[in-house]
């Protein structure tokens, strides 16, 4: 059975990318809608491997209904023209050559989370992303539930107080402050993971820079000030809307964001991004030398091949390569009657070369097709040829 990759190659309508998300999830049942949108905003991407074919036809289809570029690479028994095991130490040798590797994102799937907690952990300071940033509706909606709790409270300490111990009424009234002060502090802070009862309703929570709950003596820098600044014209309900990530005084004071809780559910998604393109430039980058490397070397015995090809009446008119996921070489040949070789000739000739034995190969199966294919008033000049996992080979007429 056929198999294929399944390549993303990025979207033109940027607003689709929630609803490609979403399709994208059903195959990542763990992984958060957010984290595959972060993904879906770059190029280039293995969304899956070694898929059958109908399967991969159907995500094609889900891709493009949805305004993205997707490619599928099929892959077959051939031997493979760019082995990875063929090669090693593929660092030194890129370096020694001079050759550049270029950075691609690997399939999502098989990515190893364990690695990505470990390198979250061992960082110091992970920016939360804007979107993860809790919405300011939540937040007042928030500190509103949060108040009527702080006041309820208040009312009744005070009834208490007064009710048993009498004493003056002025010397109660910073209790209201105090109170406030040692409920934001606690229920912000680690203790209770950042969660008021308001933000716990609302499903946001309040974190540092590591998206980790607030240590004790932040919270406390942050209440104190939120409850100043609430108290002299609510300036720290107005600061939030003068920063882009929703920060008010309060926040910058103790280092701390209000996010959307759900959104940290599988992992921080700024913190998986950046680690999954670090291992997969890792892990990826060895094939892009590798594959410059084996461009390298079927250049020279394309070019060692050339006189007998001619001989043998197979003219190579123009030759690309293309390096990336798939690195490839295309070679077009030019039909010319005058021969001094046969083909059975030409592959004794180029045996040793398994790069021009291939072409070779292609050559004659094209040939052979060329003779039982008749186009009316169109001649056969000659032939393109892809030399990738997957050979491939284009037939040229004109008239």
């Amino acid at each position: 059975m056929v198999k294929c990759d399944v390549i993303y190659r990025g979207i033109s309508n940027k607003n689709n990318i929630a609803n490609l998300a979403g399709i994208i999830k059903r195959c990542f049942p763990k992984a958060s809608k957010e984290d595959i949108v972060v993904y879906l905003k770059q190029n280039d991407l293995i969304l899956f491997s070694d898929l059958d074919e109908e399967k991969a036809n159907k995500i094609k289809q889900a891709i493009i209904k949805n305004g993205g570029k997707v490619e599928l690479q099929f892959k077959s028994d051939n031997e493979d023209l760019f082995n990875l095991e063929e090669v090693e130490e593929v660092d030194e040798i890129a370096e020694d050559e001079g050759i550049e590797t270029v950075a691609v994102v690997e399939d999502i799937s098989t990515i190893n989370t364990d690695t990505v907690h470990e390198s979250i952990n061992q960082s110091q300071t992970i920016e939360v992303d804007s979107f993860l940033i809790a919405k300011p509706w939540k937040r007042v909606a928030a500190l509103c539930i949060d108040q009527v709790i702080t006041i309820a409270f208040t009312f009744i300490i005070t009834y208490l107080i007064m009710t048993f111990l009498s004493p003056p009424l002025e010397s109660l009234k910073y209790l209201g402050f105090v109170l406030s002060l040692i409920y934001f502090t606690v229920m912000t802070g680690n203790i209770s993971k950042g969660k008021t009862v308001g933000a716990r309703l609302l499903k946001i929570k309040v974190v540092d820079e590591n998206s980790t709950p607030l240590s004790l003596l932040n919270s406390f820098i942050r209440s104190f000030s939120f409850l100043v600044g609430l108290a002299l014209f609510f300036i720290s309900a107005i600061s939030i809307f003068f920063n882009p990530k929703r920060r008010g005084l309060h926040d910058l004071m103790s280092g701390a964001y209000v996010v959307e809780e759900e959104a940290s559910s599988f992992l921080n998604s700024n913190a998986f991004t950046i680690k999954a393109q670090k291992v997969a430039f890792e892990q990826l980058k060895r094939a892009q030398t590798i594959g410059m490397i084996k461009l390298q070397e079927s250049v020279i015995q394309i070019n060692s091949s050339i006189p007998y090809l001619e001989n043998a009446g197979y003219v190579i008119a123009d030759l690309e390569m293309e390096v990336g996921v798939s690195p490839k070489v295309i070679v077009i040949i030019k039909m010319n009657n005058e021969t001094t070789l046969s083909m059975e000739e030409l592959e004794d000739k180029v045996k040793d070369k398994p790069v021009v034995t291939m072409l070779v190969r292609a050559i004659k199966m094209s040939a052979d097709l060329q003779k039982k294919v008749n186009i009316r008033s169109m001649k056969s000049v000659g032939m393109e040829i892809s030399l990738a996992v997957t050979p491939s080979v284009k037939l040229l007429f004109t008239r």
